[in-house]
């Protein structure tokens, strides 16, 4: 439900933005694409890339590559951000989500061996090292907390050294630039919320979705995204950041089946799989109060998503507590209340479907 009102809301802004820097040398994503077969058969073959997986084989992420090798041999690649009545399922549960993720950097890590083939155009580059900037930004942050971490517990416990050389007649002054730090937090929180506020503004202003969903439930389904997603942004740095390691080390994930219905995980399992999260909550914590509450107020967003990474993890994934959220009118979207045409034909023939696969 949190990514189905993240789509529906900041989703067509988000689209709009890319189909015009894009232009002519567009992406697409493997579920949601209308491809000439000439130009797919003639342009688009996969290479197996040299060496053993992970690194190596097969290209997991394709899409991407496709879209750049179609682009290199002079076929257009358009973002269609216009066209509406496709729907696609996501993982129910962050669980799932990253076993999903995993394979995904697996994939988009593989295209560093894609990126010096000759012909691709340049956005197309771009392309691809937006994917790959989208998994390393995990442990890039990982590491900035560590780094402040490190920082403040020095300056807390390691008395300071003036006088840096033998014949110095003036002392060497730490150098604070608070003002530089605050302008990079403000920069930091534009580039976050500033694509969900303008998606966010542009729904509000569409007269017929504010009337099936309703102002003030959309406010209040804006802030509660917000909230949770907070809260999970923060594990899916460490799973993000254990994919990489395990990538690096040589494991590779292969192509494993999604689920794709229920997403209740037993406690026992959710414990299994976060307690790392949670230690690793649980020591930034401990080092964060060393130094000071003010430090551990800073550092209380990440730190309280992974604390609470069992609870958050088995909620989100629940069906009951989804459809309780439904009844308090939150995270709703047009085509929920109202649904389109399409999505009611496939609701009609599930039945149909679910009983021939179970035959």
């Amino acid at each position: 439900r949190l990514q189905q009102f993240a789509g529906r809301v900041y989703g067509p802004i988000v689209g709009a933005g890319l189909s015009f820097w894009t232009g002519s040398e567009g992406n697409y994503w493997g579920h949601n694409a209308i491809i000439r077969s000439r130009a797919f058969l003639d342009a688009a073959g996969l290479p197996d890339l040299p060496g053993r997986p992970p690194f190596g084989g097969h290209i997991l992420s394709h899409d991407f590559v496709e879209a750049a090798l179609l682009r290199r041999a002079g076929w257009t690649v358009r973002i269609a951000d216009d066209l509406v009545g496709s729907y696609e399922e996501s993982p129910p549960s962050i669980i799932d989500l990253a076993v999903r993720d995993r394979r995904w950097c697996q994939g988009n890590l593989q295209h560093l061996f894609v990126l010096p083939a000759r012909g691709l155009h340049w956005v197309s580059r771009i392309h691809l090292l937006t994917g790959i900037g989208s998994y390393l930004a995990s442990p890039l942050w990982l590491l900035l907390i560590l780094a402040g971490l490190a920082l403040s517990l020095q300056a807390h416990f390691i008395r300071p050294e003036y006088f840096t050389e033998d014949f110095q007649l003036f002392p060497t002054w730490p150098v604070i630039d608070a003002e530089l730090a605050l302008r990079l937090f403000g920069l930091t929180l534009i580039v976050l919320f500033a694509p969900k506020l303008l998606g966010l503004i542009a729904f509000l202003r569409d007269p017929e979705a504010r009337r099936k969903v309703g102002f003030f439930r959309t406010i209040s389904s804006f802030f509660f995204e917000i909230f949770v997603s907070a809260l999970i942004a923060p594990v899916m740095m460490l799973v993000h950041t254990g994919a990489i390691v395990s990538i690096l080390i040589g494991r590779d994930s292969g192509w494993k089946p999604q689920r794709r219905d229920d997403g209740g995980v037993p406690l026992k399992a959710l414990i299994v799989r976060h307690r790392w999260h949670m230690l690793f909550g649980i020591a930034l914590l401990f080092a964060a109060s060393l130094d000071s509450w003010v430090l551990v107020a800073w550092l209380s967003p990440a730190i309280l998503g992974m604390l609470l990474a069992v609870p958050v993890s088995g909620m989100t994934g629940s069906t009951r507590i989804g459809r309780d959220i439904r009844r308090l009118g939150l995270l709703r979207t047009p085509e929920e209340v109202d649904p389109p045409a399409i999505v009611r034909a496939a609701a009609a023939l599930r039945p149909v479907y679910d009983q021939a696969i179970a035959a």
